[in-house]
């Protein structure tokens, strides 16, 4: 009690903070517990595979996998109180700078702008192709997520995977984190919560403050204390920087971090006003989730009205072709029927003038005779239009079902 209502003083007291914090969702480390120790079902050669760059290149399906659950769109994860704390201090002016190690966008789903943001191993919000690093859309990437699918570049020939920007083993930190780390040196109060203060370089960065900055750690048990010299070559993790809580200037707030920042908020007077910050969070994201949902439903709706819709054309299309056949039938038909009228009119003529011209029968028969052939061959032309019409009509089926 009495160290948070010193860490409470010396917040209302001061005007900036530096912050390092962690989430609500599973640890890395945790015997047991942690999310190396539920990596089985991916069938990893080793824990550390599914965030190594090497094997996510040729194998990146456990990863995605993994995306899956912890996809960050305020469904199944959202932003614990602490969170809301944080946005609670920007929004009071306190806020110098979040330094997080999380990569789940909790510090954003809570309303923290990025700029007050450094995520030092990255977060899901951007993603790009692994050899292009071309960045990819928000919906593209989340409808291949949700539906379990490895997103692909379809920019590269052979579509290597597309990796959300978090640093994986094998690549360096992200150049904002170097940037920002000037924000150490400019801190009043560096609040450090829910961390183990394992891994570096964030185990150093308590350190980076000046000796003068007062400093506090919200955790379930101590860790990043100061070791003596003769302890502390045997450690490969220490810092000669690390806590001192028996010093004045380092305090220990020992208990769950929500907890502990609860009962910050009451001793500097916040408590209702952080309440009010976390009920509209959750009701915005609420909206955002029940909004999301209806687009999706919505995009669902309208690809299958496009389905339908190119059904529909493509069945006046050949409903259109069959229309098209079907009159070059008949006009074959009819141009058959007319050259046969033709063929007897002229035959009936020429029997009419052989039958005038008796004088000279012979004649008139050879001439009828040669007419007769010339019509025989007329009507042979016919029969020949009326097959054309009779194949076109049986190949408009075939003509159709190609299509």
């Amino acid at each position: 009690m009495a160290a948070v209502e010193h860490v409470a003083s010396l917040i209302t007291s001061g005007e900036r903070a530096g912050i390092s914090t962690s989430a609500g969702i599973p640890d890395f480390r945790t015997p047991g517990t942690g999310l190396y120790a539920t990596l089985d079902k991916y069938d990893l050669p080793y824990p550390e595979a599914i965030f190594d760059i090497r094997y996510f290149s040729e194998k990146p399906e456990p990863f995605y996998k993994l995306y899956q659950e912890l996809y960050p769109d305020g469904v199944k994860y959202r932003p614990t109180l602490t969170h809301s704390f944080f946005k609670l201090l920007y929004d009071k002016g306190k806020l110098l700078r979040v330094f997080t190690q999380n990569i789940d966008m909790l510090e954003r789903l809570a309303g923290v702008p990025p700029d007050a943001l450094v995520e030092a191993h990255g977060s899901f919000a951007t993603a790009r192709c692994i050899r292009c690093k071309r960045a990819v859309e928000d919906d593209w990437l989340r409808e291949r997520v949700k539906s379990g699918q490895v997103a692909r570049c379809e920019r590269c020939p052979d579509g290597p995977p597309v990796k959300p920007d978090i640093t994986f083993f094998g690549e360096s930190l992200p150049d904002r984190f170097f940037e920002r780390l000037r924000d150490f040196y400019n801190a009043d109060l560096l609040l450090v919560m829910g961390t183990s203060l394992a891994v570096q370089p964030f185990a150093s960065l308590v350190g980076e403050v000046p000796k003068t900055c007062p400093r506090a750690l919200f955790n379930l048990e101590r860790v990043g204390v100061k070791k003596m010299f003769n302890i502390a070559r045997l450690d490969p993790f220490y810092t000669e920087s690390g806590f001192d809580f028996k010093s004045d200037r380092d305090t220990f707030c020992q208990g769950y971090v929500d907890d502990t920042v609860r009962l910050l908020a009451q001793k500097c007077g916040w408590e209702s006003e952080l309440e009010q910050v976390h009920a509209a969070m959750l009701k915005r994201l609420d909206k955002d989730v029940d909004e999301l949902s209806e687009a999706l439903k919505k995009a669902s709706i309208d690809e299958k009205a496009a389905v339908a819709q190119t059904r529909q054309e493509d069945t006046a299309a050949k409903g259109s072709k069959d229309e098209s056949t079907g009159d070059d039938a008949s006009n074959a038909g009819a141009k058959a029927s007319t050259n046969s009228a033709a063929q007897t009119s002229a035959k009936e003529n020429s029997v009419s003038t052989d039958a005038a011209s008796t004088n000279d029968t012979a004649n008139t028969t050879n001439t009828a005779g040669a007419k007769g052939h010339s019509s025989a061959n007329d009507e042979s032309t016919t029969n020949d239009s009326a097959l054309t019409a009779e194949v076109r009509e049986s190949n408009a089926p075939t003509k159709q079902s190609n299509m």
